[in-house]
């Protein structure tokens, strides 16, 4: 059985956990996008009342295994 070795785990998670800049660009213009649309549909509904909006997940702090979300209480 061959010896697992640091470059054999940097390979790996390069290739199946990091997610790539492009990705993490995409999915955190896909959450502003959807943020301002709720910011938007509270401005004309006086029904709802926007609390916060927060970035979270390992890629809000530029970590692995990101995903992107934000959190947002109405009311």
């Amino acid at each position: 059985m061959p010896q697992i070795e640091h470059r054999d785990l940097v390979a790996f998670a390069e290739d199946k956990v990091n997610l790539k800049k492009a990705e993490v660009d995409d999915q955190r213009a896909q959450v502003n996008r959807l943020r301002d649309r709720i910011e938007a549909k509270i401005a004309v509904s006086p029904g709802y009342g926007f609390v916060k909006a927060l970035h979270a997940g390992s890629v809000g702090v530029g970590g692995a295994l990101g995903g992107e979300a934000f959190g947002a209480l109405l009311g």
